[in-house]
C-alpha cells in the first residue's frame, strides 16, 4: 500500500512541475513578444511623458483661481499633436501647446481652476485628445475651496 502511495505522489509532483515548466515558458514567450510590441510602437508614434499627472491645489479661499502647467516631452519618434483638451466643467480652463511638438521635444498644458462660487472639495478630471499612443491622456487635480472673497 504505501508504494502505491509513493507512486501516486510522484506522478501528483510530475504533474505540477510540468504545469509550472509550461507557465514558465508562456511568461517568458509572452515577456518577449509584448516588449517587442511596445518597442516597435514607441519606434513608430509620438509618446507622452509626464513629470506629474495629479496636482492637489490643497486649501484655497472662494474666488481664487489656481493655476497649474504640466509639462511633458514627446518620446517617441513621431511629432505629437494634442487635437483637443477636454475639462469636467466650465470651472476649469486649459491651456495647451497647439503645435506639433518633436520627438524629444517640450509642450505643456497649463490648468486654471476657478473657485468662484464652487465652495468645498473638487477633484476633476482632464482628458487630452492626441495622436499618441495613448490617444486619452487623463490628468487630475483636487483641493479644497473655503470662505469667500469680499
Amino acid at each position: 500500500m504505501a508504494v502505491y502511495h509513493k507512486i501516486k505522489m510522484i506522478k501528483y509532483f510530475t504533474s505540477i512541475l510540468g504545469g509550472v515548466l509550461v507557465l514558465m515558458f508562456f511568461c517568458i514567450h509572452h515577456s518577449c513578444t509584448t516588449s517587442s510590441i511596445l518597442a516597435s510602437t514607441k519606434n513608430d508614434s509620438a509618446v507622452f511623458k509626464f513629470s506629474i499627472i495629479n496636482k492637489d491645489f490643497g486649501s484655497m479661499k472662494e474666488g481664487y483661481v489656481a493655476s497649474y502647467t504640466f509639462e511633458f516631452i514627446n518620446v517617441g519618434n513621431k511629432n505629437l499633436l494634442i487635437n483637443n483638451v477636454e475639462t469636467e466643467c466650465s470651472c476649469t480652463i486649459s491651456e495647451f501647446t497647439k503645435t506639433p511638438i518633436l520627438p524629444n521635444g517640450k509642450g505643456f498644458i497649463k490648468i486654471s481652476y476657478k473657485s468662484a462660487g464652487n465652495g468645498g472639495a473638487f477633484n476633476k478630471s482632464i482628458t487630452i485628445r492626441s495622436n499618441a499612443t495613448e490617444p486619452f491622456k487623463v490628468l487630475h487635480i483636487k483641493g479644497l475651496v473655503f470662505g469667500t472673497i469680499h
